[in-house]
């Protein structure tokens, strides 16, 4: 049953679009296939982590992405992959890393 679980988030497309929001986190929502939901970007403390997400963003890098990884109770991982309409799974082109924050 895990194995069908993982491969129903696999199928998942998610786009991910900016939503204005006066604090001290930028909020980005995910819209999928099963649901959307938004995600708190915290500004302050992590400037360049989230410069760096939000480049992927703008860039367009999360349309059409793919959840590949769950682990229950844990992590839901996506964004490092894309399909296409026949359903062939391709990475996205990486940035340089960030260094690790806050410091």
């Amino acid at each position: 049953m895990h194995a069908l679980r993982l491969i129903a988030i696999t199928v998942l497309f998610c786009t991910a679009a900016l939503l204005p929001r006066a604090s001290d986190a930028t909020v980005v929502e995910f819209k999928t296939v099963l649901g959307d939901f938004e995600v708190n970007l915290y500004n302050n403390p992590t400037p360049q982590t989230v410069s760096n997400f939000l480049n992927y963003v703008q860039n367009g890098n999360y349309t059409d992405s793919i959840f590949h990884r769950s682990v229950p109770g844990f992590i839901v991982q996506g964004g490092g992959f894309v399909t296409d309409i026949n359903s062939q799974i391709s990475p996205i082109a990486a940035n340089p890393p960030v260094n690790n924050e806050p410091t």
